[in-house]
């Protein structure tokens, strides 16, 4: 042990110039590294800012596909999936209905009817006290209801000039009360059926539809009300955070077997720029690093060929071939681990005295120093000396001292 401890003492005393250029490479190796990795968390920060949070990613749509129902086992499953923010369940109303108008000479038309949660068309709707009723939505006179953009375009473009009704604009048709015939239409009566009356609350471009949209606790309430069990949806409206969990949420859905709707360009594109900036910033760091690992390879291996006689006489006095190599590579470590501790010095306290943030095209990089620069700086200050030395340890342990 004593000897070993003596051999890794005379290595880290001789060879003072190589010794210097080893840990002079190291060190600018891992500066480098914490440069760059501080200027790709900068400008991912920067991407994020730009385009990130401020283009929010598109709702997913999710639909019955086939036999694959949108029933509780389905929402069960999807609900599993961590990366969700929020998911806005829509149902149809499954009795037949009737809307009639008082102030259009009594016209009446057949209509769908869904029922759609508040958090998804609470902007949508104009005035606190319909979106008290909205919430509310279970017993509640009127019912507020929401008509669609489609719908309306439809009745000013087709409906009121074919039948010479007048045009509807979103500040006149918000707040008319209409009455909603439940259970009956022109071609089917249930045996329950009644009437209630429903205020229009506002428009909505949330869901493109030509459907009523009622509060989704009121159309849950009719369908039970006409005996229709078990709860079947119509679509899943699902929120993410990222762009990526919008991409990744969309795909593990598609592989339930679920019909999925979603916009991904403008997410592919923001993933694809992301990607292609720590692509660059990444090999540009490695490739320093493989430099580093080159230049400390060659300066080891001419090291050993200078000292092999002085390697040969120490296996002479009974040194062995496993100590010898043990203390070279050692040697190599220690250097590493100072030029890591150097190197830690160097961003934590002299680095950022001097300079707190710089200015690069307009993207401010910060130079922070964190937990995880110390991890990687403390890996690749371990890796670097022990992959650089493998070369020459084969060499002295094979050829050099394996001639005796």
């Amino acid at each position: 042990m004593i000897q070993t401890f003596y051999l890794i003492l005379k290595e880290l005393i001789s060879g003072k110039f190589i010794t210097f250029v080893v840990f002079l490479s190291i060190l600018l190796a891992l500066i480098s590294v914490g440069i760059f990795n501080s200027i790709e968390k900068n400008v991912l920060i920067y991407i994020d800012s730009k385009f990130e949070t401020s283009i929010s990613p598109n709702t997913i749509k999710v639909s019955n596909n086939g036999k694959k129902k949108l029933e509780k086992n389905a929402l069960r499953k999807i609900n599993k999936l961590e990366q969700i923010k929020r998911i806005d369940k829509i149902i149809v109303a499954t009795m037949p209905m009737q809307i009639r108008s008082s102030w259009v000479n009594g016209y009446g038309s057949d209509v769908p009817a869904i029922g759609v949660p508040f958090e998804m068309i609470k902007d949508d709707i104009l005035r606190k006290y319909n979106k008290k009723l909205w919430k509310r939505g279970v017993t509640v006179s009127p019912i507020p209801i929401l008509i669609t953009d489609v719908i309306l375009k439809s009745y000013n473009d087709v409906m009121a000039p074919a039948n010479g009704l007048p045009k509807l604009s979103k500040k006149t048709i918000t707040g008319v009360p209409l009455t909603l015939n439940i259970g009956t239409s022109s071609i089917q009566q249930s045996e329950v059926s009644f009437s209630e009356s429903v205020v229009v609350a506002g428009i909505t471009d949330e869901i493109s539809t030509m459907a009523l949209i009622l509060p989704y606790k009121s159309v849950l309430r009719l369908n039970r009300l006409f005996g229709d069990e078990p709860i079947k949806y119509l679509n899943f409206y699902i929120k993410t955070d990222t762009h990526k969990d919008m991409i990744d949420v969309a795909s593990q859905i598609e592989k339930m077997g679920y019909k999925v709707e979603v916009e991904k360009t403008v997410s592919n594109a923001i993933m694809n720029l992301k990607n292609n900036v720590s692509l660059i910033l990444n090999s540009i760091k490695y490739l320093i690093v493989i430099l580093a690992i080159a230049a400390i390879c060659f300066a080891s291996i001419i090291a050993s060929l200078n000292r092999s006689e002085y390697y040969r006489i120490y296996r002479i006095l009974g040194a062995s071939r496993t100590i010898i190599a043990f203390s070279l590579l050692s040697k190599y470590l220690i250097i590493g681990i100072i030029s890591v501790a150097s190197s830690i010095f160097f961003f934590s306290s002299f680095f950022q005295q001097i300079i707190t943030d710089i200015q690069i095209v307009g993207i401010k990089i910060s130079f922070n120093y964190t937990y995880s620069i110390s991890n990687e700086l403390f890996l690749m200050g371990l890796l670097i000396p022990l992959l650089s030395t493998i070369p020459a340890l084969f060499r002295l342990y094979f050829k050099i001292l394996g001639r005796d």
